[in-house]
């Protein structure tokens, strides 16, 4: 029985960890959640409140590779906000799932450009940390994530994981039970940029 408790108690916090993950393994879509603007987390069409007609995207489906990160790293450089502002978001952690793990290292650690023979420095070495997250369920979408305190992803947790155990009268049998309740999602899709091959 003490196992059967173990077991609930480990369920309850995969279901979290799950639910969680879900906001990136649907990251191109509406499923899940969507932001502000009615749109996915990652799309190439975010619409611009001052510019009528304009649209900015945190999306490429380019595979993970040193000149996906570039080209990222350039896009946060050049995010604007709804004004059409330059906005200061600082990219600060590449999450990939385990498969890209390894990829990830050679790309971001390498003392020369990876996977070429010219004598040439990795520029973006060191630029970002990487995070490897077990639940992600896209073996190929990578994203970056920036630090930036204004923006983000947002989890409510309204009731934290409590459990509970008692016996049925009628029959004798033990029962136990979790519970908790909470929410996630976004507002403002500019602290992520989404690489998501096709």
């Amino acid at each position: 029985m003490n196992r059967r408790a173990e077991a609930l108690a480990r369920a309850t916090r995969y279901r979290v960890e799950y639910d969680h993950a879900s906001l990136f393994n649907y990251a191109t879509a509406t499923t899940v959640c969507a932001g502000a603007d009615g749109l996915a987390l990652a799309s190439a069409s975010h619409p611009l409140a001052a510019v009528p007609g304009t649209t900015v995207s945190n999306y490429t489906t380019s595979a993970l590779s040193s000149s996906a990160i570039e080209n990222a790293l350039i896009a946060f450089r050049k995010m604007v906000d709804d004004q059409n502002l330059l906005v200061s978001v600082e990219p600060s952690v590449l999450l990939v799932p385990p498969d890209l793990e390894f990829d990830a290292h050679e790309i971001l650690n390498s003392s020369g450009k990876p996977y070429t023979a010219d004598n040439e420095i990795n520029a973006i070495k060191g630029r970002l940390q990487i995070k490897t997250w077990d639940f992600l369920t896209n073996t190929d979408r990578w994203f970056i994530l920036a630090s930036n305190k204004e923006a983000g992803p947002i989890s409510y947790n309204r009731v934290p994981i409590s459990f509970d155990r008692g016996g049925d009268f009628d029959t004798g049998d033990l029962k136990m039970k979790s519970r908790t309740r909470y929410s996630f999602g976004f507002t403002d899709w500019r602290w992520a940029y989404v690489g998501a091959p096709t």
